[in-house]
């Protein structure tokens, strides 16, 4: 194909934004793409996103050289923050370990700004009001972003597969920019009848993390910066976790029995969280903590439903009889004029925080204490709880600042199952229901039989 030739095939297959029609991430995928078209780009030195949007190869663009320049600044402040909780973890001394903490946060914060800095070039690229804006650019993150996670999880399913000799997924999740390989089979295929030690496993899985798969992952990323003639090869995977249990409740929500992290070996198992109950601020603390504690017992080495079972039955003891200041549900309030209506007090579809400020609202005007008591306002912090009906306002619901509004009357009226249910026993269900467990005995027909 000639230059000409290319220029003209290329021509021929854009629509009005200048654009390649009939691009998919499937057929790209798969590489059942139209091949002229890869060959076109080729000869004309474009590279071609999963968008099918064109870039001129001939010299760097702007992105990638504001992007480079901070990925390196974020490695160099990742590097120090990994070798202080190296250091961390290997401190015996107190006072020692609280400065290495500074250090683990110092370098932490910054890795963390750059990592923010570099995510926010996609968004710029889509906003209207930046120097830069072209949704195309924006698109094609995106979609190669896509491809991407996509293109490295299909290969390694089949590179373990090959080696293992099974059709099993070992790619068992993939995130935005992550993917969880399910390596049991292999240790078993190595070790035989052998059961080694958990440090004998994570010796073995780190060795092959950072040898043949990690050798298989840039293999792959390269073959297809080769396939869609890229500038050059800028998609890179290091190991991070080697964890010997976890569980998923959904997209984003998995926990997970750590072992080692990025290189830091640790003593007895760290957990990471991330999406659960547990690390949301609007859950109530003695809640979060109770969800960490029942996490714990699910991803320990001696787990059972009936373990499980007995703490939720034990923490709704503790949790009903604490103070409904610590258990009530963390908000900040909007729309309160949006929802307001002078005759119902709240309109028809009111989110249940918003209503509780607005019967609170009203009850303090109605008993003329706005002296004593600050109405809640726009963006204002909040708690609130269900409440039991008939009760003295007439309200399912209460909300407030600071302190229970006691002068309302409503001490006796605190709907706590509902308002246990909300925060602490909705996300252990989903939690248990991940490892097909109940949160209390259920009875089996054959059970009942007996």
């Amino acid at each position: 194909m000639t230059p000409k030739e290319a220029a003209e095939y290329l021509m021929s297959k854009m629509n009005d934004d200048n654009i390649i029609f009939d691009i998919s991430i499937e057929k790209l995928l798969h590489q059942k793409q139209d091949e002229k078209i890869l060959e076109a780009c080729r000869v004309l030195n474009f590279s071609m996103t999963a968008n099918g949007v064109l870039y001129d190869n001939s010299k760097r663009g702007i992105f990638p050289s504001l992007v480079d320049e901070m990925f390196i600044k974020r490695k160099e402040n990742k590097d120090l923050q990994l070798k202080y909780e190296k250091l961390y973890e290997q401190s015996c001394l107190e006072e020692e370990k609280k400065e290495i903490k500074k250090h683990i946060s110092k370098y932490k914060s910054a890795q963390m700004a750059m990592k923010v800095g570099l995510n926010s070039l996609y968004g710029a690229s889509g906003s209207e009001y930046f120097v830069l804006y072209d949704t195309r650019i924006a698109s094609s993150i995106t979609y190669c972003g896509q491809l991407s996670i996509r293109w490295i999880g299909e290969r390694m399913n089949e590179y373990l597969r090959g080696i293992l000799k099974t059709n099993k997924n070992y790619v068992i999740a993939q995130d935005t920019d992550s993917m969880y390989l399910w390596l049991h089979d292999l240790v078993l295929a190595s070790y035989g009848s052998k059961q080694p030690e958990i440090g004998e496993r994570i010796d073995f899985l780190d060795k092959i993390a950072n040898g043949p798969l990690q050798d298989q992952i840039n293999k792959q990323f390269n073959a297809l910066k080769d396939y869609m003639n890229a500038y050059e090869q800028k998609m890179f995977m290091k190991r991070e976790a080697i964890a010997d249990r976890a569980l998923w409740t959904g997209k984003k929500r998995y926990a997970m029995s750590v072992w080692d992290m990025e290189g830091v070996r640790y003593d007895k198992p760290h957990y990471k969280i991330v999406g659960l109950e547990s690390v949301r601020s609007t859950t109530p603390m003695p809640a979060r903590k109770a969800i960490e504690k029942l996490i714990e017992i699910i991803l320990s080495p001696d787990q059972s439903q009936e373990r499980a079972q007995k703490f939720v039955s034990d923490f709704k003891k503790e949790f009903l009889a604490t103070s409904i200041n610590e258990i009530s549900v963390a908000s900040g309030v909007n729309g309160l004029e949006k929802y307001r209506d002078n005759n119902t007090i709240y309109k028809l579809g009111t989110p249940m925080h918003v209503k509780g400020a607005l019967f609170y609202n009203h009850n303090v005007k109605l008993r003329g204490l706005e002296k004593e008591h600050d109405l809640i306002k726009e963006g204002n912090k909040i708690r609130f709880a269900p409440l039991r009906l008939p009760n003295p306002i007439q309200a399912d619901v209460i909300a407030w600042e600071n302190e229970f509004p006691n002068f309302l009357d409503l001490e006796n009226y605190i709907d706590y199952n509902a308002l246990f249910e909300r925060a602490f026993l909705a996300a252990a269900d989903r939690i248990l229901g991940a490892n097909k467990w109940t949160s209390k005995k259920v009875r089996t027909l054959d059970q009942f039989m007996m």
